[in-house]
């Protein structure tokens, strides 16, 4: 609060000292430039009556005691009241011209004043009159007291209230650093502090995700790898203690096939975690995409399983064009694939459609489907519903977590919905070419 204060009080005081020692001066000299005409006329009226009574006065006598009558009332005057020759009056050319021609010239700020008496060589000078300079110190002091007085009154009614807000957003921060994960800094929207209040918030959102994350992989990833280890560690000593060398190969082969298995999970691991940590550079293109379909599915390598594999592709989108990461989106459709030849039991369909603006890639099957209230729950990491948990089925719960991320790095999303062949439905949606130029 203090540190607060003090900044914007010198910041008021600073402002207020270059408005009134740097603008000043200069507006003053403006406004005076500007009125000096006016100002001119303005203190010619003032003295034109007592021009015109001392000169009158003095045209009575003869010139020779003009300076004595002079001298006579120039106690009644209050100022300096002199007759002098023209040719001592130095005066610029333009107001010596005035001078000639019997007006009043107003010499400085109003200081002394000149008229010609009659058409004569002779010039009666009024002034210079005295400044008035009234003994006003303590006044000074007590105007300075109240003007530095005053900014300090209007940086403490501007600072409380925005120290009380800081220190709600530097409390929030402290009780994050300690662990408290769930506190968050509550600053009302209207505040000027709010947009730093909502980054805060963002920011602590993503870390408590990122740690949740980071627990949850950490707890699956321990339970995972727990499985395959203790199949190996169980077939070494099956291995060492047979003697039969058929049943020693056959827990060697199996050893193999554990440690394939770990392989492959470890793969997948390293594949969720970069994907998990980070947002590629992804390198965009602009296809059409039932081009693109038709050549990632060529290169799909089918297993022979059986299963029919089929393709529907609407004529109206033969020539659509689509913009995306063909490398990624690739990685999506494969893993979409996997999920549905896991789970159908004879045909698996891809196909391509439009809806709202926007592309549609599905994946769909005739297996068992999902029921509505794990929709949600199959795009978590290390998820497996009950029909896929068996190891024969293959996979470990984290192909469709990265479909989902592939489908946000592409400003889109993945739902699963019932399908027409009796299975799951998977609808990977992202802004259509024509949506995004126009963003």
């Amino acid at each position: 609060m203090k540190r607060i204060f003090v900044n914007f009080y010198l910041f008021l005081l600073v402002t207020v000292a270059i408005l009134e020692f740097g603008l000043g001066p200069l507006v003053q000299t403006t406004l005076e430039n500007h009125l000096r005409e006016q100002l001119t006329v303005y203190y010619r009226d003032l003295v034109k009556g007592s021009f015109y009574t001392l000169i009158e006065d003095l045209n009575r006598i003869p010139v020779e005691e003009w300076q004595q009558r002079t001298a006579v009332l120039r106690p009644h005057y209050g100022q300096e009241v002199v007759v002098r020759p023209l040719g001592e009056v130095l005066l610029p050319a333009v107001q010596r011209a005035s001078l000639r021609e019997g007006r009043i010239v107003v010499e400085g700020d109003g200081e002394i004043f000149h008229q010609r008496i009659g058409s004569g060589d002779w010039v009666l000078t009024m002034g210079p009159f005295p400044d008035f300079e009234p003994q006003l110190f303590w006044f000074e002091v007590l105007f300075w007291a109240v003007a530095l007085l005053i900014p300090g009154i209007i940086a403490l009614i501007w600072g409380f209230p925005f120290w009380r807000k800081l220190r709600i957003v530097s409390t929030a921060a402290r009780a994050f650093g300690s662990g408290d994960f769930d506190t968050r800094a509550r600053i009302p929207a209207r505040s000027s502090l709010a947009p730093l209040a909502t980054a805060f918030n963002s920011m602590a959102d993503r870390i408590q995700q990122l740690i949740q994350s980071h627990r949850e992989l950490t707890n699956a990833v321990s339970h995972e790898l727990r499985t395959p280890i203790a199949r190996i560690r169980f077939g070494l000593e099956m291995a060492t203690s047979v003697k039969q060398q058929e049943k020693r190969e056959a827990h060697v082969a199996g050893i193999r096939r554990d440690l394939d298995e770990l392989e492959a999970l470890v793969d997948e691991l390293l594949v969720y975690a970069r994907l998990d940590r980070e947002t590629p550079a992804l390198e965009w293109t602009e296809k059409k995409i039932a081009s693109w379909l038709s050549e990632a599915l060529a290169a799909e390598a089918v297993a022979n399983d059986g299963l029919m594999v089929r393709t529907q592709i609407p004529s109206g989108l033969l020539e659509t064009r689509g913009r995306f990461d063909p490398r990624y989106l690739q990685r999506a459709l494969t893993n979409l694939l996997r999920n549905a030849r896991r789970h159908a039991r004879t045909t698996v369909e891809v196909g391509l459609s439009m809806d709202g603006g926007q592309l549609c890639l599905h994946v769909e099957d005739d297996g068992p489907g999902i029921p509505m209230a794990d929709r949600e729950m199959v795009f978590d990491p290390f998820v497996r519903l009950d029909d896929s948990r068996s190891r024969s089925s293959g996979g470990y719960g984290l192909g469709l977590a990265i479909v989902r991320r592939i489908a946000r790095w592409h400003r889109g999303d993945v739902r699963v919905e019932d399908a027409a062949l009796g299975g799951a439905r998977f609808i990977f949606r992202w802004p259509g070419l024509d949506t995004d130029k126009q963003e």
